[in-house]
């Protein structure tokens, strides 16, 4: 159960990094090719 716990964490906080990693290049004005967001 912990194991469980300690693994979504993991995932929560990776999901944090990349929403935080991907704010960082927007704001840089680079689009990833990832993500489909025209630029204006």
């Amino acid at each position: 159960m912990a194991a469980c716990q300690s693994q979504h964490h993991s995932y929560v906080q990776k999901a944090k990094r990349n929403l935080y990693m991907l704010q960082i290049i927007l704001a840089l004005g680079g689009s990833p090719s990832s993500v489909s967001t025209p630029s204006i």
